[in-house]
């Protein structure tokens, strides 16, 4: 029975969620959740007590982590996107060129609050990452959203912003600070990045 479950589980989510242990990939789980809380039900003495106990802390902690928006495991759901939007709506120009990294984050939906839009340009693949260098040459100012740590194939976001970094002054306005346990997880991973915070945005200004 859980192994039936767990596949219909997994192919079912696995369809549209690009994250592995998220909640929607471990829905299989769900209905064995039930029956142990159905037998913590039935017990009697100090386990139902202790287990419901646990159950009561548990869903407590969880529901105080997701209304002040700590302890997210993918922060990706986390993003303060309206305040990232507004970071370059304040300070961004009409002929400044926005760059979106498509590989880990939703660049639509952050698109979507923009106040020039049309002058997104993407990086999805190699083709899409030339093209914003390319764009970029007529631009006095570059606007980089980006993921700290580049989950693109062959690290286009990294070799994008090496290419560029030589004829721009870069500040970066980093959100999502990781916890000290999230860096020493990083350091154990070998992340080549090594970042203190989740995103970040690259303000890019043409030397000279």
């Amino acid at each position: 029975m859980a192994i039936a479950a767990a596949v219909i589980g997994y192919v079912g989510a696995s369809r549209w969620v690009g994250f592995p242990f998220v909640p929607a990939r471990l829905l299989f789980l769900y209905p064995f959740f039930l029956l142990l809380l159905n037998r913590a039900f039935d017990a009697r003495g100090r386990w139902r007590t202790w287990v419901l106990a646990a159950l009561f802390i548990s869903w407590t902690g969880g529901d105080w982590a997701y209304f002040h928006r700590e302890g997210f495991l993918n922060k990706g759901y986390n993003l303060p996107l309206d305040q990232m939007a507004a970071v370059i709506n304040h300070g961004s120009a009409n002929d400044d060129l926005i760059i979106l990294d498509v590989c880990n984050s939703d660049a639509a939906a952050f698109r979507r609050l923009l106040e020039h839009p049309e002058r997104v340009s993407y990086v999805r693949d190699a083709a899409s990452a030339r093209s914003a260098a390319e764009r970029s040459l007529s631009s006095r100012t570059i606007w980089y959203w980006r993921n700290t740590h580049d989950a693109c194939p062959g690290a286009l976001n990294r070799s994008l912003e090496a290419e560029l970094a030589p004829g721009f002054e870069i500040e970066r306005h980093l959100f999502l600070p990781y916890s000290r346990l999230e860096r020493r997880l990083i350091q154990w991973l070998g992340w080549p990045e090594q970042p203190t915070h989740f995103y970040q945005i690259l303000e890019m200004r043409r030397k000279g």
